[in-house]
């Protein structure tokens, strides 16, 4: 039953090759993967703390614009209800 063999390698070949590419892509990929999260670069330079700090600086100003705001609002708050209740 020679002749047999012969569809069945041609169709192992047929799958194997693809599945050989797809597995070899997804290795390089993988490859790629690792080397890159292992930086060459250490640590943040100077100018990296500069900008977090001045990030930090703005972060801490919008805070206390927010917290004014809020202070705001609640007196505006308490002034309407007061005024509603003289009226009623």
């Amino acid at each position: 039953m020679p002749y047999l063999a012969i569809p069945l390698v041609a169709t192992f070949g047929a799958f194997s090759i693809p599945l050989l590419v797809i597995f070899g892509v997804f290795a390089i990929k993988a490859l790629k993967i690792t080397c890159r999260s292992h930086p060459i670069q250490g640590g943040p330079t100077d100018e990296d703390r500069a900008r977090l700090n001045r990030i930090a600086e703005a972060l801490e100003k919008m805070e206390d614009r927010v917290s004014a705001l809020e202070t705001l609002l609640k007196d505006e708050q308490v002034k309407t209800d007061t005024t509603h209740e003289k009226v009623s």
